[in-house]
């Protein structure tokens, strides 16, 4: 599954939860190897140092029981052995207290059967060490001396090898305890070093990926927008992923297409509008001709009714003067003269009609300039609307 189909807190969240499991898995290595090490620790400590304290026990005190015995036998006065007999008690009792202190202790077959065979030596010991004080009450000397260069000397022989071999399998467990630690720390730390090597190169591992995971459709985001930025709306985005990156490069892609469609419409409006801008100008320079040609017409009769005007004067002038020279003219000439002036009066009206016509056509005039100064601007658009959709 790849990393860009997971969103970023989620991808993130199962990145550290990684390293804690690395870590975790670590931890518990390393308490496991700790374990080992304590076990055998404790089996050292429990079992073979008391085992082996015990049996030093027991063979210093047989060891001082034959050497009162020799004491017991050389002094022979009586304060000497009242206070031998006492020690020999004495010591006895430390025997046995060790003895049972060492049956205590946990032991394998073979030591076990050597302590039984050390037990059955030990009783025939202590037997003969009371033989021997009630011997030396008798003051039986010769047999006492018979004893414990027999039975006692024996029995000391026996019981020394056979807590040396107790020893020494105690000993030998204590050694193996403390191989078997020595090796549980070389396990401990070899394992804790590749464990956490290996956690080492998981977790650069995995900030590489998420790193990546992440830098990665960003740059791509960001050069995509640098693009859009630069005019380019004609390169082809793409992105496979479905995390927030993958989102945002999505949604620039649709805003390219849009810009796209939208610079499209506005050159397709853009054309429309410089075509019915030209044939507004068409109409509006054939209007201008027609009204120059009409100006032209309305100044060419202004001239006529002028040059009307001067004749009727004159008309009236000579009518006044032949009117003094005939009256049967008088009639007719009245009658003309209120012609004329209901001519004049017509042409001055006309006059005034063309004056007014005049001005209506220099405000038409006017209002096609500024036609033509607001096709100027929309032909200026046009063209940069052109540019536009060129680029797209």
């Amino acid at each position: 599954m790849s990393l860009r189909n997971l969103n970023i807190a989620p991808r993130a969240f199962l990145g550290f939860a990684f390293i804690a499991l690395l870590v975790i898995i670590l931890g518990v290595f390393a308490v496991n190897r700790m374990a080992t090490i304590r076990q055998a620790s404790l089996d050292m400590s429990a079992n073979q140092l008391p085992s082996v304290k015990y049996l030093g026990n027991l063979t210093e005190n047989v060891l001082r029981l034959r050497i009162l015995s020799f004491r017991i036998l050389i002094n022979r006065e009586p304060a000497a052995l009242e206070e031998a007999k006492t020690r020999v008690g004495v010591l006895v009792d430390k025997v046995k207290v060790a003895q049972k202190a060492y049956a205590s202790t946990p032991a394998g077959p073979e030591e076990a059967a050597l302590y039984k065979t050390f037990a059955t030596t030990l009783d025939n010991y202590l037997t003969a060490q009371a033989e021997m004080l009630s011997l030396s009450q008798q003051n039986k000397v010769e047999e006492m001396r018979t004893l414990i260069n027999t039975r006692i000397k024996d029995g000391t022989d026996q019981m020394g090898e056979q807590l040396n071999k107790l020893i020494a399998i105690n000993s030998a467990g204590a050694d193996q305890a403390a191989r078997n630690a020595e090796g549980s720390y070389q396990q401990a730390v070899s394992g804790i070093v590749i464990v956490s090597v290996v956690a080492a190169l998981m977790t650069v591992l995995l900030a590489w990926l998420l790193t990546r995971s992440i830098v990665t459709p960003l740059r791509k985001a960001v050069e995509v927008a640098e693009t859009i930025a630069g005019g380019n709306l004609t390169k082809v985005i793409e992105d496979a992923g479905k995390d927030e990156p993958a989102r945002l490069i999505s949604a620039l892609s649709r805003m390219q297409a849009n810009l796209r469609q939208t610079i499209q419409h506005i050159a397709g409006s853009a054309t429309q509008l410089a075509s019915a801008a030209e044939e507004l100008s068409a109409v509006t320079e054939e209007a201008s001709k027609g009204l120059q040609q009409q100006n032209n017409e309305i100044d060419q009769a202004a001239t006529a009714v002028n040059e009307m005007t001067a004749a009727v004067e004159e008309v009236a002038r000579n009518a006044v003067s032949t009117s003094e020279a005939s009256n049967q003219s008088n009639q007719a000439a009245r009658e003309g003269r209120d012609r004329v002036v209901e001519t004049v009066g017509a042409i001055q009206t006309m006059t005034q009609d063309v004056q007014n016509t005049a001005a209506m056509i220099e405000g038409l005039a006017t209002q096609g300039r500024d036609i033509g100064k607001v096709l100027d601007v929309i032909r200026a658009i046009a063209e940069q609307t052109n540019l536009l959709a060129l680029n797209a």
